[in-house]
């Protein structure tokens, strides 16, 4: 019956299977990275995306439409996934393509396949590391917090402002200039958040609140929202047609948690998870929980919440703050691409209708002060109270008095200094040049803003070094 019919609509003229052989489609690829393929011959269009392989599948999205000789496209399949590498799934696509339109889909579909895992095979082939020209120094989306094209996470207890601070950089990138003090960011961009415990409204509500902190700002950029539910790597591509549509540089996750289902300790979801955000090919900032009791610096649940991101920063929140603030420090904890960043400290002010984030020193919380380097500590105290002995000193900070020796000795002669000779030594700091409004004491802004060390200060003598003594300026800082 159905030849008969084949040989009626050929004597007719009209177009099927049999008359129309498959010829090869022009093939390019689009802004997006999609394939599209076209038959010019007839009018079919198949694009290809958001492939994937693994140990025994090839799946992607697929969509076809159909042009007509009148210019108008008639859509046959939308976006659909495939696993490219099951006969039984292209044959029961190649039924349902032909129920629309009769054409060899079977061998189409083959085609497209072959094509598109080549494609895949050959987008990222090994290359000779002497060959790659040098990229210079680690490039910042958001200068120290989000390495550009990386994965950051942010952890912390509840209370921490995780979140906070996850919209305030978003809104550094979008041109809130001067929202975080001594935060970089050089160009502007528009982000998108996936919000997996709030809604809309109050992160509107933030980013009202956290403009209206600061004055004159020109955003440049804009910052979507989108209200998640299922597991990212469910999801993936809508995910990554969402970053297309909105040209987003920036994928907010706020919690890491909910993303990956819930299964913190489960390893292959967590895996899971990193993985599809890899595939978002942007920068991602995903925000992690930590243990009630000690953190030890790591997210809760699976150690790959510590391993797989390149970067991480801890919130550590003071218990005691004054009324409507909230001092918080950011501690880095991992880098992969070069030295931790000092802690960053803050104090935010929250009023009736703005919030507001001023610097602060580290060493002034009792919470983020415990968790500071000996040295550190050590220098904040002697600032304060110049001429103290090494026991002393270990009494006041908690720690044992070896720890505190070995800090002294590391650091004379550029922190800080031995008062006289007569055992057993008192001790004090070295007075330094202040280069900024934010800087922390102890430490010297570079050129670049980058709050590392620039090597060491210059000293009048050792013996004849003037003590420093503190004083408060302007922004609330030791100086």
């Amino acid at each position: 019956m159905n030849d008969t019919l084949k040989e009626m609509a050929e004597q007719a003229g009209v177009e099927t299977a049999s008359t129309l052989a498959m010829t090869k489609p022009e093939l390019t690829i689009d802004t997006a990275g999609r394939l599209v393929f076209r038959w010019h011959t007839d009018g079919v269009i198949m694009t290809v995306e958001s492939t994937e392989a693994r140990s025994r599948e090839f799946g992607a999205l697929i969509e076809v439409h159909y042009l007509e000789k009148s210019g108008d496209v008639i859509p046959l399949l939308s976006r659909t996934r495939i696993n490219f590498r099951s006969a039984s799934a292209k044959e029961t696509l190649a039924r349902k393509l032909t129920r629309r339109l009769d054409r060899n889909w079977d061998l189409r579909l083959e085609y497209v396949a072959n094509v598109a895992e080549e494609q895949q095979r050959t987008t990222d082939p090994p290359v000779w590391l002497d060959e790659v020209t040098d990229p210079g120094p680690v490039q910042y989306l958001v200068d120290p917090i989000l390495e550009l094209g990386q994965h950051t996470v942010i952890l912390g207890d509840g209370g921490s402002s995780k979140s906070f601070g996850g919209l305030s950089l978003g809104l550094a990138g979008i041109g809130a200039t001067g929202l975080l003090p001594g935060i970089q960011c050089d160009r502007h961009f528009n982000t998108l958040l996936l919000d997996y415990e709030a809604n809309s409204t109050t992160h509107a509500r933030r980013q009202s609140r956290l403009l209206a902190g600061i004055d004159g700002a020109t955003l440049q950029g804009r910052i979507a929202h989108k209200r998640m539910t299922a597991p990212l790597a469910d999801v993936i591509d809508e995910i990554q047609m969402l970053v297309r549509e909105y040209r987003a540089e920036l994928v907010i996750i706020d919690s890491a948690g909910m993303a990956c289902g819930g299964e913190i300790k489960d390893e292959p979801a967590v895996l899971a998870f990193f993985a599809a955000a890899r595939r978002l090919n942007t920068t991602v900032l995903s925000i992690a929980h930590v243990t009630k009791s000690d953190s030890n610096g790591k997210p809760i649940g699976s150690q790959y919440w510590h391993s797989q991101p390149r970067s991480t920063w801890e919130f550590v929140a003071e218990d005691d703050n004054p009324e409507n603030e909230l001092s918080v420090t950011w501690f880095h904890r991992k880098s992969n691409d070069q030295a931790k960043h000092k802690p960053m400290g803050w104090r935010i002010e929250f009023a009736l209708d703005s919030i507001t984030y001023h610097r602060a020193d580290p060493a002034d919380g009792l919470k983020a002060n415990k968790q500071l380097p000996v040295s550190d500590r050590a220098w904040t105290l002697l600032l304060a109270e110049p001429g103290l002995e090494a026991t002393a000193i270990a009494e006041r900070i908690g720690v044992t008095k070896e720890a505190v020796l070995s800090a002294l000795k590391r650091g004379r002669g550029q922190k800080f200094m031995r008062m006289g000779d007569k055992r057993p030594y008192k001790w004090a700091v070295i007075e330094r040049k202040r280069e900024g409004p934010n800087q922390r004491v102890g430490t010297r802004i570079t050129n670049d803003s980058s709050g590392r060390t620039n090597g060491p200060f210059p000293l009048r003598g050792e013996e004849g070094a003037r003590i420093s003594t503190p004083e408060i300026d302007q922004t609330g800082v030791k100086v």
